[in-house]
C-alpha cells in the first residue's frame, strides 16, 4: 500500500479512491488479526508491563503477495494460514540510532519546546481598541 500520489482528477473520485485504499487496509489488518492465534487475540495490548504481540501489516502484505506471485500455491491453505499466523509485529526494541553515520554539517534534532503565551497589557489593550475603532 505504498501509495503515495492519488490518480484521480475529481474530488469525488479523490475521496473513492481514498475511502477504498483505507477499507484495503482495513480488510488486510482484519486477515491478518484473524489469523492470528486466539489466545494473543483475546490479550490486551499491554498485560503486566509487556506488550502482547500485534498483527504485523507489512507481514500480512509479504504472505498476500507470495501467493498472487505463486510462491504459496492457491490450493495450499494451511500453508497461507501458518504464514499469516507467523505475522507478527517484532517486540524488540531498537538498540541502535536510526542515523547510520554521523554528517559533518547536519545540526541534531532538538524537540519544540513549549509555547510562550503572552498577554496584552492594559496599554495595550486601549491602543489597540482606540485603533480598531478608528479603522471600523
Amino acid at each position: 500500500m505504498a501509495k503515495v500520489k492519488l490518480q484521480s482528477r475529481t474530488v469525488h473520485l479523490v475521496h473513492r479512491e481514498a475511502e477504498g485504499a483505507l477499507l484495503a487496509t482495513q480488510l488486510l489488518l482484519a486477515q491478518g488479526v484473524r489469523a492470528m492465534p486466539q489466545r494473543l487475540r483475546a490479550l490486551p495490548v499491554r498485560r503486566q508491563g509487556k506488550a502482547v504481540p500485534r498483527c504485523s501489516p507489512r507481514q500480512v502484505l509479504l504472505a498476500i503477495r507470495a501467493v498472487i506471485l505463486g510462491h504459496i500455491g492457491i490450493r495450499q491453505q494451511g500453508r497461507f494460514r501458518r504464514r499469516l499466523a507467523k505475522a507478527l509485529r517484532d517486540l524488540r526494541r531498537r538498540r541502535s540510532p536510526k542515523v547510520k553515520r554521523v554528517w559533518p554539517g547536519r545540526v541534531p534534532h532538538k524537540p519544540l519546546k513549549p509555547p510562550k503565551i503572552l498577554t496584552l497589557t492594559k496599554d495595550e489593550k486601549v491602543l489597540l481598541h482606540q485603533l480598531l475603532g478608528q479603522a471600523a
